[in-house]
């Protein structure tokens, strides 16, 4: 092993050993794979020689063997330590803690810690016959150009440990393969601190390559925050997620996910299923989302099982196949599989079967409860309309369960009102139709909903409503209003109302009421249906010509600003004398880039500041590149704010505004650095915060042809291309030749209304808003606000402009005078079937659509 890598391993491991008496502890130089005697106290101490530790044998392994220690008395301490070593090679090595029934604490966070970058590999790290384990956390992480994430392993499955605490768990790739992360315990197992609060387990993998497996095989508690296994891939080889497996043994403890579950996979090229497995727990409760969608193959599927009590999702579930540039209508229908059984209640957030091409849903004791929407069930039926006494056999076969089960859906509050309250048979577990479980409401209720009517009188308002079953009784049906919000179901709360009986006859029977409105004035009504089995309410609906002009569901952030099919920025990296006939070429297309500079290389940077304060006059960007373009990973903490603090007070000083972007020098980064690479500026090219994962990164272009390929790629991918240079025709690091540039540039001229090119800064701040944004939505009869909320503008109040497009589904043809946008810089433009709103939130963070009498 070089002497290079052995300077890499300095004060990288230090192991504690102590018993409650224990003396002060001696220092120990070990000689390949010696044992080490105990119980008395003993240090591993790596900091003071290239020779402290020397591998013998064949096999690249390190074992840390404590056989001879006693497990009643003795705990091993590893402190805040950090593992380096991989070979000169770069394969990958193991080291093994054998602790023979010690409990193993960490004081540190991470306790563990094993990472390479430049090619390398990390260790893969295991812990064997231990007693009970505590830990900060345990990482393993490959920089950018470096290989995969080493594994991680605690217990066996012939020796499991006792407990397991451990503050999170990473195996962590930004180029290649997440590999596994393994547990065998024989009691709870919670992925937390010392406090309590949860942690993630995640197997990322980057470049073209996969997440890992999870898999959790214990008796007792389960607890963590996030689980992901999540691969981005762009181009060349397929990439996939690791599968995630969920075991609780005896089934006696609970199961406990704060956070979302995350096995998703995007990748041009083929990716194969794989499965989220948790089973043998009491109760299961995830706080967030399945999200198990792919983007080439199949969706991945879930099976939740053998769940004594009850299941409880809180967010969405998601295993939908995802085809890159294709919209929803023209997506694949083979989608992922969900599978939940339990013997109490089973609870969903929402079920929509756009994104489940299966659902078998059962419960032994209690009903399946849909808490929210069942979206995309169809409703159709090869008999005719139905009745109520000969319900509705539908074609939909997504939706399964066994015989005999019911799953209930909710009319209350809007939910699925668009579901007539019919009991709808449903396809049983092998996919025969009618033959399963039923989807039905309530029993024994009549049922009514609000309508839509085409009405359009100035001044005045229809209420339509629409019986859909009768009940078991002569049913009356009421409308109430009133100015403001929903009243509620208490009609002693509502200002108006009006009744009929209801029509003899088979339904539907339409009920209609026509009343005069005030413009600009916010109504709400509900109809209601009452018999002597009791009330239904529809979903309160506002009096609204809003409402008909607009679907005020579909209101969303458009993917690029001006709903671009891609967004595209160039970067420029370094102080290099050409990024000024650069800035020139950029010019003549009228095209913005970014230059990221290094204001600690004082000669070229004295000898351009006036050029880049220049550029940045012109529409240029200057962004961070660091001080003096230091591998940030190789300093310590202070060292690294530094870098990135001084460069961005200087670069303010020169062109009168704070930078908001930052490139890595080497493109080398690592948790620990990105954290403060974000505390001190927003955008960063090759991590990805904030939700920020979508972008391709393509660096040096060196021909026009291949460099379009990867535009014409970003187009179907609905991608951020990043294109990252550094110098031009023989200055700097790999130069780009001019007439290279200008090819590519007038390839792009033209297309503008497709694609969005723009700085790092700009792109990657929509992509910040569109991430973080919510839109809230207030309507009174004839306007409409939107108002964005949940980013504070001091955020990036650095940013000259903020600009965020609003997309607003149309519900019929409307003509560009029917519309007025305010306040008056808010840019509203119209087309056969949305109105797009841009909005500069630097300067509101609302607006407002009028519709025209």
């Amino acid at each position: 092993m070089s002497p290079f890598k052995w300077l890499m391993a300095a004060a990288m491991l230090c192991l504690f050993l102590a018993t409650p008496l224990a003396a002060p502890a001696e220092i120990y130089v070990i000689e390949g794979d010696q044992q080490i005697d105990g119980p008395d106290p003993v240090v591993l101490d790596f900091r003071d020689t290239d020779e402290a530790v020397r591998r013998t044998g064949e096999e690249p392994e390190w074992v840390f063997d404590f056989s001879t220690l006693d497990p009643a008395v003795t705990t091993v301490d590893l402190g805040e330590s950090k593992l380096y070593g991989a070979r000169d090679d770069g394969d990958p090595e193991t080291v093994t803690l054998d602790l023979s029934g010690a409990d193993l604490t960490g004081r540190g966070r991470p306790a563990i810690d094993t990472r390479w970058g430049d090619g390398a590999q990390p260790d893969h790290i295991a812990i064997v016959n231990a007693g009970n384990v505590a830990l900060g956390g345990v990482e393993t992480w490959s920089s950018e150009g470096g290989r995969n994430a080493g594994s991680i392993t605690i217990g066996s499955a012939d020796r499991p440990a006792g407990e397991v605490r451990v503050g999170y768990l990473h195996a962590w790739s930004a180029s290649r393969r997440g590999n596994a992360v393994t547990i065998f315990g024989g009691g709870d197992v919670r992925v937390a601190d010392a406090d309590g609060n949860p942690g993630d387990i995640r197997t990322h993998g980057g470049g073209n390559w996969h997440g890992g497996d999870v898999a959790i095989v214990h008796r007792g508690e389960f607890l963590a925050r996030n689980i992901e296994t999540y691969t981005v891939s762009t181009f060349g080889r397929s990439g996939w997620t690791g599968s995630i497996r969920l075991d609780g043994g005896d089934g006696a403890g609970d199961a406990a996910i704060q956070g979302d579950i995350n096995f998703s996979a995007k990748t041009r090229n083929r990716n194969s299923p794989h499965k989220l497995d948790i089973r043998n727990y009491r109760d299961v409760r995830i706080e967030g989302s399945i999200l198990g969608y792919s983007s080439q193959h199949y969706g991945n599927n879930v099976v939740i099982t053998n769940i004594a009590r009850n299941i409880e999702v809180r967010g969405e579930i998601d295993l939908e196949r995802r085809t890159p540039g294709r919209k929803r209508s023209e997506q694949p229908e083979n989608s992922g599989r969900l599978r939940l059984v339990a013997g109490g209640t089973v609870t969903l957030a929402g079920l929509d079967l756009n994104k489940v091409a299966h659902a078998a849903l059962s419960s032994e004791a209690g009903p399946t409860v849909m808490d929210s929407d069942l979206i995309a069930f169809d409703t159709t039926s090869d008999g005719g309309a139905g009745t109520a006494d000969d319900p509705l056999v539908t074609r939909q076969t997504a939706l399964r369960a066994p015989a005999g089960s019911v799953i209930h859906y909710s009319t209350d509050d809007g939910r699925n009102s668009y579901l007539v309250p019919y009991s709808y048979k449903l396809a049983d577990m092998d996919g025969n139709p009618g033959q399963g479980g039923i989807l039905a409401p309530a029993p024994g209720l009549p049922g009514i909903v609000a309508d839509e009517p085409d009405h359009d009188e100035p001044g005045t308002a229809v209420l339509a409503g629409t019986m859909v079953t009768a009940g078991t009784s002569p049913t009356v049906v009421s409308v109430y209003w009133a100015e403001g919000p929903d009243r509620g179901t208490e009609p002693e709360d509502w200002d108006h109302s009006h009744s009929w009986p209801a029509t003899e006859g088979p339904v539907p029977a339409t009920f209609r009421h026509t009343l005069d409105v005030e413009p600009e004035t916010r109504y709400t009504y509900r109809f209601a249906a009452r018999n002597e089995s009791g009330n239904v309410w529809a979903a309160p609906r506002a009096i609204s010509r809003i409402a008909r002009a607009f679907d005020l569901d579909g209101i969303a952030p458009s993917r690029w600003l001006n709903d671009a099919d891609a967004a595209i920025s160039f970067t420029w990296d370094d102080n290099l004398p050409s990024h000024r006939r650069i800035a020139e070429t950029f010019n003549e297309h009228d095209l913005p880039a970014t230059f990221v500079v290094n204001p600690g290389q004082t000669e070229s940077w004295d000898e351009l500041k006036a050029a880049y304060r220049a550029m940045h006059k012109q529409g240029h960007e200057i962004g961070n590149h660091s001080w003096s373009h230091a591998r940030l990973p190789r300093l310590a903490p202070d060292r690294v704010v530094s870098e990135i603090d001084r460069a961005n007070e200087e670069i303010e000083k020169t062109i009168g505004r704070r930078p908001i972007s930052f490139v890595h020098p080497y493109n080398q980064t690592n948790p620990e650095v990105d954290e403060i690479v974000f505390e001190h500026n927003l955008i960063a090219r090759i991590s990805a915060p904030h939700g920020i994962d979508d972008r391709i990164i393509f660096n040096d272009p060196r021909e026009v042809r291949p460099a379009v390929r990867r535009v014409d790629q970003a187009l179907e991918d609905s991608a951020w291309l990043i294109f990252g240079g550094h110098g031009m025709d023989g200055c700097g690091f790999r130069p780009i030749e001019e007439q290279v540039l200008r090819g590519i540039l007038d390839e792009l001229t033209g297309r503008d209304e497709d694609i969005w090119i723009d700085t790092m800064g700009a792109v990657g701040l929509y992509e910040f808003l569109r991430h973080n944004v919510r839109l809230q939505t207030t309507v009174t009869y004839n306007t409409l606000e939107i108002k964005a909320a949940g980013v504070e503008p001091e955020r990036y109040e650095a940013a000259p402009t903020a600009p965020f497009t609003i997309i607003l589904p149309l519900r019929r043809p409307m003509r560009a005078d029917d519309i007025q946008c305010d306040p008056e810089h808010v840019d509203c433009r119209l087309e056969e079937d949305r109105l797009m709103v841009t909005v500069d939130l630097r300067k509101t963070q609302s607006v407002t659509v009028r519709l025209e009498p």
